[in-house]
């Protein structure tokens, strides 16, 4: 309700500390509203969905690599919203740090998912490349705080 309130009302009702948690101001000319309007996020959830794809299938029996590798991919864009929703520079970039440490975290067990023989060259290379790109995103919205 506040967020459809805040996209289709004058802002000019609204006081600095409520604009403050509602916008985080990247450019001059850029305004995001809300997290879900984030494409970091946006991607980070692309991934998860991906990876739930591969490793929910019903031949996949490994359910302890599965959980963990989906909790730290879930973990990206739940950090991500989290930072979103802080006040002070030093809680944004603690959960960025957070979501950053997760990517990392997903990396590393796609190396080993590829070595076990859990995803294919093809897919490995894609995945691990949206991780470096969302981990890159990630490290440019720490330079701009």
């Amino acid at each position: 309700m506040i967020a459809t309130a805040i996209r289709f009302e004058s802002t000019k009702r609204w006081n600095d500390k409520t604009l403050k948690r509602w916008r985080v101001f990247l450019s001059k000319r850029v305004c995001i509203m809300l997290f879900e309007e984030l494409k970091i996020r946006n991607e980070a959830q692309n991934l998860y969905n991906t990876l739930d794809d591969i490793f929910s299938k019903d031949s996949f029996r490994n359910y302890f690599f599965r959980d963990q590798i989906l909790r730290a991919t879930l973990s990206i864009s739940n950090n991500i919203a989290e930072w979103f929703e802080r006040e002070t520079n030093n809680e944004l970039r603690r959960f960025l740090y957070i979501a950053k440490w997760s990517c990392g975290e997903v990396r590393s067990m796609l190396y080993l998912a590829q070595t076990r023989g859990y995803v294919d060259n093809e897919n490995f290379e894609k995945l691990v490349d949206t991780c470096k790109h969302i981990s890159i995103m990630i490290y440019k919205y720490i330079e701009k705080l």
